[in-house]
């Protein structure tokens, strides 16, 4: 979080140096917003490749680790078989990816949001 909240920040200040000096909320959250998407999309295609074609092993770690601990939690067979198919269809690099990207716009939205609050510059000239 903290590495996303600087670079919001930094999107926020690199646009009032450029501009006049101000920006505002709107502004603000769509600046945000569009810098976590870029980075998300970014951080996620590298993530898609390495898991699809430098260690294709990571999504049967994730399995493991996933039947590892349904039974710590002392699931029965039946429930683990269970549960295992209804995810195995949502365990791929692709639907991960996707999954990925929507999760990161989102809490990238939501910190957009209170990120703007503090860093907005209104135009008192454009206020009236």
């Amino acid at each position: 979080m903290i590495p996303t909240i600087i670079l919001i920040v930094l999107a926020h200040k690199e646009f009032k140096q450029e501009g006049d000096g101000f920006m505002s909320y709107g502004q603000g959250l769509g600046i945000g917003t569009l810098t976590v998407t870029i980075s998300s999309i970014v951080y996620t295609v590298f993530f898609y490749v390495y898991i699809k074609f430098v260690d294709s092993s990571f999504m049967e770690i994730m399995k493991d680790k996933q039947l590892e601990d349904m039974q710590a939690q002392g699931m029965s067979e039946e429930q683990i078989d269970q549960a295992m198919s209804m995810t195995s269809g949502f365990m791929t690099p692709e639907i991960i990816s996707v999954f990925a990207i929507l999760v990161a716009v989102f809490f990238g939205f939501i910190l957009s949001l209170i990120i703007s609050a503090f860093t907005k510059n209104s135009n008192p000239d454009l206020d009236m």
